[in-house]
């Protein structure tokens, strides 16, 4: 458990006066190492789980004349 100084809890001393002030500041402390633990035991995402994202955008557009569509645009630039 991380120990609470004023300097971790960035608080003016007028507001750190109640135990219940520091015990909900220690609580959010241990959350946020949690989560960090979290995140870093996540196994990266691959991107094989992207394929075929997206396709039925393309469905009925056919590929050459998308190109052919995308060079009349830089033509008439």
């Amino acid at each position: 458990m991380a120990l609470v100084t004023m300097a971790n809890l960035e608080a003016p001393y007028d507001y750190v006066e109640s135990e219940e002030v520091i015990s909900e500041a220690v609580r959010l402390l241990s959350v946020r190492d949690t989560a960090i633990t979290s995140q870093e035991a996540a196994a990266p995402a691959s991107l094989s789980k992207l394929q075929g994202l997206g396709k039925d955008i393309w469905k009925n557009i056919e590929p050459q004349q998308y190109v052919d569509s995308l060079r009349d645009e830089w033509e008439a630039k």
